[in-house]
């Protein structure tokens, strides 16, 4: 980053800017170098000292206009997934190898024959051929038309690391005791009388008590499959940042936690387990089992059975059946089964009632029963009626009537005329 030095360029690995000083914005190399920070990409170093791979651009940067023009090393095309479709990686060689191919320069890569590639992967080592050519890699300071080999660090933006080149026939770069390259030949196209295109290299990549095979002949010899996962159509590690849009299927493992918004459309499927919230919308039919906590909306068609706990508000419409427990409001509408209400009603009713209520109306009924004004009471009343009868009782008061019946008076006022 900037300091209080006079700067030149600067941006972060992952940023979405570059920060150019001044005049220094007409220096190729800066927006180069700059952008790579930008797509991910650290420096490039060599022999223990970062920046000091000069054949790629996340090195040293350059105080020339339209100078050089270069591209990355091994390392960095491989991280930014460039040419997947000519890339090869190469797995357990100890045991399957020697492996036999063609190795191609990346500035030929729409040319490339099937049977060839231009980044070959081998452990932890990344293998490129840096070949020139007009108007693309032209300018490459140092390891120009070589083979050259680079590693990487692991982890967020990783340091590439130049290892060392081969550029003679029948010279091997050794990589301690775990492999040998050798470069078995350069294959060559005649353009015209005074041009010749270096088309391709033929490496042979084998463990150190492996015997080379460049001098074996014939097609077959060419690939060891046992040895290679073509890399294609399989990324060596998950993007950095999220994509835009989901996935056309589910991934096969979850998420360590869930997304910050939910999406924008349901799943195709519901979910094992209930959801820790009532959804805002109803489903199209009831759940097999009860939620947590009630839903905010009724669902679209009835339950099988009531619910065992009662709702905090009354149903809109009576239910079929009465509930297990009493509802702390009244419905609006009765149920379909009638019950006796256990206190007398506020109101008369319209006709009286089958049986005797537990206590007294308040008010008498509107009606009164015409055989009860036929007859009189059977048995004795406690006490005597506050109006006369229409007939005599059946059996003699305890206690005489309040008001004597009319037809007693007229015999008795008779008698003693």
């Amino acid at each position: 980053g900037p300091s209080s030095k006079k700067w030149e360029a600067y941006a972060y690995i992952g940023w979405n800017r570059v920060m150019i000083n001044n005049e220094e914005c007409k220096h190729l190399s800066h927006y180069i170098h700059e952008i790579g920070h930008n797509l991910g990409l650290n420096h490039s170093g060599k022999n223990g000292v970062s920046l000091s791979d000069k054949s790629d651009y996340m090195g040293y940067s350059y105080d020339s206009v339209r100078w050089p023009l270069m591209c990355f090393n091994a390392a960095k095309n491989w991280q930014l997934g460039w040419y997947k479709d000519k890339t090869i990686e190469l797995i357990n060689i100890s045991n399957c190898g020697p492996w036999k191919g063609r190795l191609y320069g990346y500035v030929d890569y729409p040319s490339v024959e099937e049977d060839g590639y231009v980044i070959i992967k081998v452990n932890d080592i990344y293998i490129q051929f840096n070949k020139i050519k007009e108007d693309i890699n032209k300018d490459m300071i140092e390891d120009a038309n070589l083979m050259v080999f680079t590693n990487s660090t692991s982890g967020f933006g990783p340091q590439s690391w130049s290892l060392g080149s081969l550029n003679e026939t029948g010279s091997t770069w050794e990589y301690g005791d775990l492999l040998r390259v050798d470069l078995c030949g350069y294959n060559t196209k005649k353009l015209s009388d005074s041009e010749i295109d270096l088309e391709y290299l033929d490496i042979v990549i084998r463990a150190p008590d492996q015997k080379s095979i460049c001098n074996q002949e014939g097609e077959d010899d060419l690939s060891n499959d046992k040895c290679a996962i073509k890399t294609s159509l399989l990324s060596d590690s998950p993007s950095v940042l999220p994509t835009n849009a989901p996935s056309m299927k589910p991934s096969m493992t979850s998420s360590v936690s869930p997304s910050s918004s939910p999406s924008k459309t349901p799943s195709i499927s519901p979910t094992r387990t209930p959801s820790g919230v009532p959804s805002n919308e109803t489903s199209d039919g009831p759940s097999s089992s009860q939620s947590t906590t009630p839903t905010k909306l009724p669902s679209m068609m009835l339950s099988i059975a009531p619910s065992t706990i009662p709702s905090n508000h009354p149903s809109t419409n009576p239910s079929f059946s009465p509930t297990a427990i009493q509802s702390s409001q009244p419905t609006n509408d009765p149920s379909n089964v009638p019950e006796p209400s256990t206190k007398p009603s506020l109101e008369p009713s319209v006709k009286p009632s089958q049986g005797l209520s537990l206590e007294p109306s308040v008010k008498p009924s509107l009606e009164l029963p015409l055989e009860n004004l036929a007859k009189p009471a059977l048995e004795l009343s406690l006490k005597p009626s506050l109006k006369p009868s229409p007939e005599p009782s059946v059996k003699i008061s305890l206690e005489p009537s309040l008001k004597p019946r009319w037809r007693h008076i007229y015999n008795h006022f008779w008698n003693h005329l």
